[in-house]
């Protein structure tokens, strides 16, 4: 597990690699200024996934699958989105 590591055009907030299965699991997370706004937030840490090219780092690096999720929070919410493949 890699937390604010280097990677692509910028820093992601999680990584989660399995050598083994050569899968990894890359995590963006932000804070919703409201309830509402936390789809909107989600699909931003998408973005931001895809527009710093964390995930192609580490499928360059031999991981056969990269599963991205966009996490936001608000208060005690949280709303999980993954990219679709």
């Amino acid at each position: 597990m890699e937390s604010n590591y280097e990677n692509g055009l910028g820093r992601s907030d999680i990584v989660i690699k399995d050598r083994r299965n050569r899968r990894a699991v890359v995590i963006e997370a932000k804070t919703a200024a409201s309830e509402a706004a936390m789809e909107k937030e989600c699909l931003g840490a998408l973005k931001q996934i895809e527009k710093n090219q964390y995930a192609r780092k580490i499928e360059r690096s031999g991981f056969k699958k990269v599963i991205r999720y966009g996490i936001a929070f608000y208060k005690k919410e949280c709303l999980v989105k993954a990219a679709e493949e």
